[in-house]
């Protein structure tokens, strides 16, 4: 598997992680990864393993619902269910053993987002909102990527970025030009142009601030803001334009949840927790990748999955071995090692449910 193909992977199931955090990034000339929204539902969990989507609701020891075959792209939100198979886009709505509900053909991407879906069809971004038999509303064309956060919506075409507001079929609003990547959430909204980072909040007429130059990546969580330029994690709470804080240098990948941050340097884990300038607190060498989950932190070192809970002091619970990809939702852990789909909830020495082999793609809501 090619590192454009792990990243998909793993961004599809990471997307998961952020469920509470009313944003969606997406990298402009990539589809971005249809994500789940929790709506006071009973959990479920969606796999594809050889091209079949399978579905099951609440316990880990239920059995599985065969959904379709041939499934290339699933989302969940709340009650809603969407895949493609075969380009065609079906959506059902309620039960398990609903039936489908066949929307639209020749479909590359879908995105449900509460009662919107939106669709990539030969370049054309396509969005409905409400009842399944409700009318698709074209949108726009040449879209290379797109987003769905509360009542806007984001698109890319030609290294453009447009965002609308409230109803659908409303008229553009053009904010950047030389887009590469763009993050939207319910009062903000983030782009990296040429390097800089700028950033606007409140109504979409409101000037933006240039908070970075030379910006590889950028996150929001809550009221912060974390950038890594030239190696180094900056991060700034609550105001547009007021000082970063330097946090760490040599960051090959980082993390916001709440008051928490992680980061990765010189492959050692460091999570501080509370302040800013509050003390780093080292967690682990040789670390790949770290997430963080409310009170847990999780990280892949040597292809091993280490999960904490609580405390940052607090000894790691060693998960799984063959680590490819993982994910936090909850009190649930979803780990895919060997190409297999493990799942456990609750305690963190929980036993594991294998929930299928051959896994490509999975989420949890």
């Amino acid at each position: 598997m090619d590192k454009r193909s792990v990243l998909r992977n793993l961004l599809a199931l990471m997307c998961l992680l952020g469920l509470a955090i009313p944003y969606i990034t997406a990298q402009a000339g990539s589809l971005p990864p249809a994500p789940g929204q929790n709506h006071g539902d009973v959990p479920r969990i969606g796999v594809v393993t050889h091209s079949a989507l399978y579905v099951k609701d609440s316990m880990l020891d239920l059995p599985w619902t065969s959904e379709v075959s041939q499934a290339s792209r699933v989302g969940l939100a709340g009650a809603r269910i969407g895949v493609v198979t075969n380009g065609t886009l079906l959506v059902k709505e309620g039960a398990l053993d609903a039936p489908w509900s066949p929307q639209a053909d020749h479909v590359s991407n879908v995105v449900l987002d509460g009662a919107r879906i939106g669709i990539l069809k030969n370049g054309t971004l396509l969005v409905k909102q409400g009842a399944l038999r409700t009318r698709w509303i074209r949108e726009a064309d040449h879209v290379s990527s797109f987003a769905l956060a509360t009542t806007r919506i984001g698109i890319v075409t030609r290294d453009t970025l447009y965002i609308k507001d409230t109803m659908l079929g409303t008229r553009w609003i053009r904010l950047a030009d030389h887009v590469s990547s763009f993050a939207v959430a319910a009062t903000r909204i983030g782009v990296v142009t040429n390097g800089r980072l700028l950033v606007k909040e409140g109504a979409l007429g409101t000037p933006w601030i240039n908070e970075a130059d030379h910006v590889s990546s950028f996150a929001f969580a809550d009221t912060r803001i974390g950038v890594v330029t030239n190696g180094t994690l900056l991060v700034k709470d609550t105001m547009l334009g007021t000082p970063w804080i330097n946090e760490a240098d040599h960051v090959s990948t980082f993390a916001l949840s709440g008051v928490r941050i992680g980061v990765v340097t010189n492959g050692r884990l460091l999570v501080k927790q509370g302040a800013l300038d509050a003390p780093w607190t080292w967690e682990a060498n040789r670390v790949t990748t770290v997430a963080l989950s409310g009170v847990r932190v999780a990280m892949v070192t040597n292809g091993t999955l280490l999960v904490k809970d609580t405390m940052l002091d607090a000894p790691w619970t060693w998960e799984a071995d063959h680590v490819s990809s993982f994910a936090l939702s909850g009190v649930r852990i979803g780990v895919v090692t060997n190409g297999r789909l493990l799942v456990k909830g609750a305690a963190l020495d929980a036993p594991w449910t294998r929930e299928a082999g051959n896994v490509s793609s999975s989420a949890l809501s």
